[in-house]
């Protein structure tokens, strides 16, 4: 999925006093950084090496200013632990075998169904439908089967599609995805959250001009993540706790990776930065 057209693309810089501390952060750090210092012009983004008595994340260095800045991930924990269950440890536990089902299934869960028991009834149920003469279904248009009927009230499983899987033999369970209306409200939710913690709140508690907090939102986190890819901006201003000034709300997609950017200020506005491509180039 691709953002809204309308962005423009930018590549990262890093300044050379973010460069060589880039071993010890994460990954979305590493990427904030060098946008940051890409929007604000002449600005330098020091990471804190020691914060283990509570230091933000970053100072950033803008003018004569010296500004605490926190770098926060956003999450949704039933869409990880429905991944973990699905995927396993090793990231391709996402396939039972097949014994009473005659052909390869790609079937999809909700996001409330109980992955043991998917994996313990799927083959039995998915037979049955097989047998009403059925190679795809979806609750939503077949619920007049029988089949279909038992495998949504036994296992929660929405929609499933025959998929000649190599090697043969094997039923495929997606990661589920989302669904309901999604508006910028969603992020303004997700991003009050994320500013209430009080870790958050602590590490920007200063008396400084300027107290950033960005919010990484990661792929499972829906539905802001998905907002973010539509390109619906909030219009409603975040109801921010005394320590936050500024605001960025970060997403990545694709194999870029890309991140689109949004930021508010307090009593300001939303603001869409647009889309920032993170070069392979060490230097770039």
């Amino acid at each position: 999925v691709r953002p809204p057209a309308a962005l423009y693309c930018l590549p990262l810089q890093l300044s050379s006093g973010v460069r060589h501390l880039r071993p010890q952060m994460r990954n979305e750090e590493k990427a904030v950084a060098g946008i940051i210092e890409a929007i604000r012009v002449g600005s330098r983004m020091e990471y804190s090496r020691h914060q283990s008595h509570g230091e933000c994340d970053f100072l950033l260095h803008d003018g004569d200013g010296v500004y605490p800045f926190e770098v926060t991930r956003h999450t949704n924990a039933r869409s990880q632990e429905m991944n973990a269950a699905i995927l396993g440890r090793d990231g391709r536990a996402a396939f039972l075998d097949r014994h009473l089902a005659q052909k390869d299934w790609w079937i999809f869960p909700s996001r409330n169904a109980n992955i043991r028991r998917v994996r313990a009834q799927a083959d039995r149920l998915l037979a049955d439908i097989e047998s009403e003469g059925l190679s795809e279904f979806d609750v939503n248009t077949n619920g007049a089967s029988p089949a279909v009927q038992r495998i949504w009230n036994e296992i929660s499983v929405l929609y499933g599609t025959h998929m000649p899987w190599s090697p043969a033999g094997r039923i495929g369970i997606a990661t589920p995805g989302g669904g309901g209306f999604l508006s910028g409200d969603e992020v303004v939710c997700a991003i009050e959250c994320e500013a209430a913690k009080e870790d958050n709140r602590r590490k920007l508690g200063t008396d400084a001009d300027e107290r950033h907090l960005c919010v990484y939102v990661d792929y499972l986190g829906y539905p802001a993540h998905s907002v973010m890819l539509a390109g619906l901006l909030p219009s409603q201003e975040p109801d921010l706790p005394p320590e936050v000034t500024h605001l960025w709300v970060i997403c990545d997609f694709g194999e870029g990776p890309e991140y689109i950017v949004w930021s508010f200020a307090r009593g300001g506005q939303w603001k869409n930065h647009g889309t920032f491509i993170e070069s392979a180039s060490p230097d770039a």
